[in-house]
């Protein structure tokens, strides 16, 4: 079983030094911050947003403390059993090193409220920096599975497959399971970074899903560039002179900006018949 060699050489501490220890779980969060935010760039380059590094690093900033704290509290409520009642210092300052212990749902709600903290700082549009950061999110989720693998955490359930890995030193039994944490760094991670990439390539419309990720059909279509077939709701319909104005909603809040663009673009679209949407703005302005 050549994978669980691989396992049982990996340690957990990238790098000691005296009090300072390092883990590769902790490493995993910084590489997948920072390929994440690399996707989000080039994404909104490509798609003809303007987003300056200080902007970008906001963004980021925001998001990670969100996943951090939201990671932990999530563990600490649902799956600490009373523990941390009893030893609430814990839950900030666990003992023997590292904060063990992150929940993968907390952190999901933690990064969408930070995000949304750092949107409202910015005064981006939500569901514009939505779409981004959604391109970006699996990088992270691959290098979080990794760590989870070398951490012995999340294994599988029993095979006499060739790639079984003995988890045996963090509770898995001396039996051979599936490396479920690199199954979803490659399908979660790799897989889905890639499909969204191609999909993010064919050119943003606010709030558009690809048909191709709805399980129910939409009624409207409309030709796309190079022949290709777009599924846009009713307000994004293309008329023949343009596209079909919407009106902005009324409602309390502040004025929004979007990321530097003055619509929607795809990239090598040609003007006329099937061209993208122009001139529609992907933010919602709102007045008082």
């Amino acid at each position: 079983m050549w994978l669980d060699d691989l396992y049982h050489a990996l340690d957990p501490v990238a790098l000691a030094a005296g009090p300072v220890v390092i883990r590769w779980y902790g490493l995993a969060y910084f590489f997948g911050f920072v390929c994440a935010a690399i996707a989000i760039r080039r994404t909104a380059r490509r798609w003809g947003f303007s987003m300056s590094v200080d902007d970008l690093t906001t963004l980021m900033v925001g998001i990670a403390f969100g996943v951090i704290i939201g990671a932990r509290l999530a563990y600490v409520i649902f799956y600490g059993d009373g523990y941390y009642l009893q030893n609430p210092l814990e839950v900030l300052v666990p003992v023997g090193g590292g904060i063990r212990g992150m929940s993968f749902h907390g952190g999901l709600v933690g990064a969408i409220a930070g995000g949304a903290i750092a949107c409202r700082h910015l005064r981006w549009s939500i569901p514009t920096t939505c779409d981004l950061a959604v391109i970006g999110a699996p990088l992270g989720l691959f290098f979080g599975r990794c760590a989870n693998f070398i951490n012995g955490e999340l294994w599988g359930k029993e095979t006499s497959l060739p790639w079984g890995v003995m988890f045996w030193d963090t509770g898995g039994g001396h039996v051979y399971r599936h490396p479920s944490q690199l199954y979803e760094a490659l399908l979660e991670g790799v897989l889905m970074f890639a499909i969204l990439y191609l999909l993010s390539r064919a050119g943003h419309v606010p709030g558009h899903v690809p048909r191709a990720l709805w399980v129910l059909p939409l009624p409207d279509r409309v030709r796309a560039p190079a022949g290709r077939t777009a599924w846009l709701p009713a307000r994004h319909r293309l008329a023949d002179h343009g596209p079909v104005p919407v009106a902005a909603p009324r409602g309390r809040g502040r004025r929004r900006r979007d990321l530097g663009a003055s619509g929607p673009v795809s990239a090598g679209a040609p003007a006329g018949e099937g061209a993208p949407l122009v001139g529609t703005s992907c933010v919602t302005s709102r007045t008082r």
